[in-house]
């Protein structure tokens, strides 16, 4: 249980709560948990033990938003359409639930571009490169799992702590 918001002592992210990096930086946690671990022979401390619980709950949390194909389970993935430019069409219409009809649709209204499909876990914040694109992907996860487009640590801490 997560609690209360944590937020970095000193460096280069002094004063920021680790439950928003999660939104705005998840590459750079997810790098510090990397080295937290490759030097955790001494033990874990508070802030490595918080950071894996908010990796684990990124990865585990359910959206709640319904499936716009089908109207009927919620959302599991993120479709996104490529352009040969490297630009992307995507939002809350471009998501389904776990069934292979609702993926097909997509794919159908896709008519024979590039389409991928992204579960909604943290993770897949990491397979958009740019600040905007990570920005827009991130605003449509905020819709799917509820959460409002300007996001305090305390909203943030509660969202991980459900």
């Amino acid at each position: 249980m997560l609690n209360q918001p944590y937020a970095f002592q000193s460096g280069k992210h002094q004063g920021k709560a680790m439950e928003l990096m999660m939104f705005d930086d998840y590459g750079w946690l997810f790098w510090y948990l990397n080295k937290l671990n490759s030097e955790s022979h001494m033990g874990k401390n508070s802030a490595h033990r918080h950071l894996e619980e908010l990796f684990y709950k990124g990865e585990t949390r359910q959206p709640r938003k319904t499936c716009p194909q089908c109207g009927q389970r919620p959302v599991k993935y993120l479709s996104v359409l490529w352009g040969y430019d490297g630009a992307f069409s995507a939002g809350t219409h471009y998501t389904c639930c776990e069934d292979e009809k609702c993926k097909q649709a997509l794919r159908d209204e896709a008519a024979g571009n590039h389409i991928e499909f992204f579960p909604f876990k943290f993770s897949a914040l990491e397979r958009f490169y740019s600040k905007s694109d990570k920005r827009r992907i991130t605003g449509i996860f905020k819709k799917v799992f509820g959460l409002p487009e300007r996001l305090t640590r305390e909203a943030a801490c509660q969202f991980f702590d459900e």
